[in-house]
């Protein structure tokens, strides 16, 4: 249990987000009822979601750029 914790924790500081809830759901699966797993499943959701919104605002901003450079 603890192992799946805590390699988890090491994928999510990693930036690896999918490996990580694949780990989390493993250890969920086994004790469901320890808070620590859950708080770590919505850290590494919120993470994954926090990088696909930069990666957009990345994406939109050079598509700006490419833009203004074409004039």
């Amino acid at each position: 249990l603890w192992a799946y914790y805590f390699a988890a924790q090491h994928f999510n500081v990693a930036g690896q987000f999918q490996r990580a809830l694949g780990l989390i759901d493993k250890a969920i699966a086994h004790t469901p009822t320890l808070i620590e797993l859950h708080m770590m499943r919505g850290m590494s959701n919120w993470k994954m979601k926090k990088r696909k919104k930069n990666e957009k605002m990345k994406n939109e901003k050079k598509r700006k750029e490419k833009g203004r450079n074409r004039k």
